[in-house]
Order: structure tokens, then sequence, then C-alpha cells
């Protein structure tokens, strides 16, 4: 898979992002379009290569998982593109080294 340097964090070209979203029920990272704004000024939410972990081998929770990812016997899903993700609480954007974790 074509992944992590294509854009690297700091980038202030970057328009699309890793991150880790948390939902009510599981947390996913995926790649978000930093463009898309509707008309309204608010941000419309597309993700492409939404990952969902079903095991995260982490003490850490959320935190660990945005800074370094998914431990090396999580269970992840493969990644697919979202049309919707609903009861967001949280996104927080992936290190290298967490973006590197969960597209191994």
């Amino acid at each position: 898979m074509d992944r992590p340097d294509r854009f690297p964090i700091g980038d202030p070209n970057r328009q699309e992002i890793p991150v880790l979203i948390s939902t009510v029920h599981r947390a996913m990272a995926g790649y978000i379009d930093m463009r898309n704004f509707d008309g309204a000024g608010r941000f419309v939410l597309h993700v492409r290569e939404l990952r969902n972990a079903r095991k995260w081998n982490t003490t850490g929770g959320t935190g660990e998982l945005a800074k370094t990812g998914p431990g090396r016997s999580a269970k992840l899903d493969e990644p697919s593109d979202a049309l919707a993700v609903t009861n967001i609480t949280f996104i927080r954007p992936l290190t290298k080294a967490a973006e590197a974790a969960w597209y191994r």
C-alpha cells in the first residue's frame, strides 16, 4: 500500500491527514481531507482508508492509539472508504509512528 511519507505531518501544503477517530463504540484510523468545508463553514468529514481496531493490544487507551498505534497482535479490519461515521466523540491526528502501525 502507498502510505506514510506521501503526506508527511508538518507539511504546510498537506491537505489530507491521518487521524484517529473515536466513537461511542470503537476507535478507527483513516485519512481525512482538510479541504472539505460546506457552504456554512462547517467541516464535512470524508474518510479514506478507514481501519477499525477490533482489539487494540494497548494499555494506554485512545491516547496511545494516536501516539504509537495499535500493538503488534491487534486485530484490525481491512481499510475501506467510509460513507458515514456516527457518534464521533473526538478526532485526533496520528503521529508518523502510529500511522505506520495502523497501516503496516
